[in-house]
């Protein structure tokens, strides 16, 4: 990977030094990782897809990992990291995650010279966990077991367990209290799966219980991470209330349902 950003800057310096402009310092961030309190924040697992890098206070732009940026500045200079994510899992649809705090830092830059940063990224102190569920001592969740059949980290994962019918639905044991919400309300989860499974929340509001149906999550061979934002829904139905569901409607495919979960978190702000 450093080859290949070697000769992107042979490239790009080539080119700036035939137009006669400034040569720029670039930066190098090849990935993004994210620090919890485990206890009190869960896993650290992340899917951060770009950074959105500021530069003296100023957007410098929004970059897809792995990332070389050239940035006109020398000498001391404040850096900014943010880490971004594709919104539902959506390639197209990418933005700021807004539970991550940004990574900043001084960095003395030098024109045509690379800088690496692997910044790692915590969770703003504001942020509530309604539900962190990693399956290791507990189970929230109904027509799900604790298993070691297929873990993603640590001893045990959630492993999806089918109604007789193949028709079924997994969601919370509880409802989650979201009294004076004002933010963002996000469903991050692990999980790998062999069939569709339908998110969505059952919500308590003033308007009575309400049914919402968000997005499906398409089969993954391999274990995969996705951000689910409730956020207008949420706003929509003025919820004081949620329960996480997953719908599965496997009645018509009758392979073997292969289906877990693990790090499952509702968290607002």
């Amino acid at each position: 990977m450093r080859s290949i950003a070697l000769a992107l800057l042979a490239f790009l310096l080539f080119v700036s030094c035939g137009k006669n402009d400034a040569v720029p310092a670039y930066i190098y961030v090849p990935d993004m990782s994210v620090s919890t309190n485990y206890g009190t924040q869960g896993s650290e697992s992340d899917n951060i897809a770009d950074v959105w890098l500021y530069v003296d206070n100023n957007l410098q732009g929004t970059y897809q990992l792995p990332a070389l940026i050239p940035v006109l500045a020398e000498g001391p200079t404040k850096l900014a990291f943010v880490g971004g994510v594709k919104l539902n899992g959506i390639t197209n649809t990418r933005g700021i995650y807004p539970y991550y705090a940004d990574t900043t830092l001084t960095a003395e830059l030098v024109p045509a010279e690379i800088d690496t940063f692997y910044p790692v990224v915590k969770y703003k102190n504001a942020t509530q966990f309604l539900l962190k569920e990693d399956f290791e001592n507990g189970n929230e969740f109904t027509n799900v077991q604790r298993s070691q059949d297929d873990v993603f980290e640590g001893g045990n994962s959630g492993k999806v367990i089918p109604e007789a019918d193949r028709y079924f639905t997994i969601e919370t044991n509880n409802y989650f209290d979201i009294d004076n919400f004002r933010g963002n309300v996000f469903v991050e989860l692990d999980y790998k799966t062999s069939h569709v499974m339908t998110a969505g929340l059952q919500v308590q509001s003033p308007n009575g219980g309400i049914l919402v149906f968000k997005l499906d999550i398409t089969p993954k061979e391999e274990w995969s991470k996705i951000y689910i934002n409730f956020t207008p829904e949420v706003g929509q139905t003025q919820a004081t209330a949620v329960k996480l569901f997953f719908d599965v409607n496997a009645t018509n495919d009758t392979r073997p349902i292969e289906m877990y979960l693990d790090n499952v978190k509702i968290l607002y702000l």
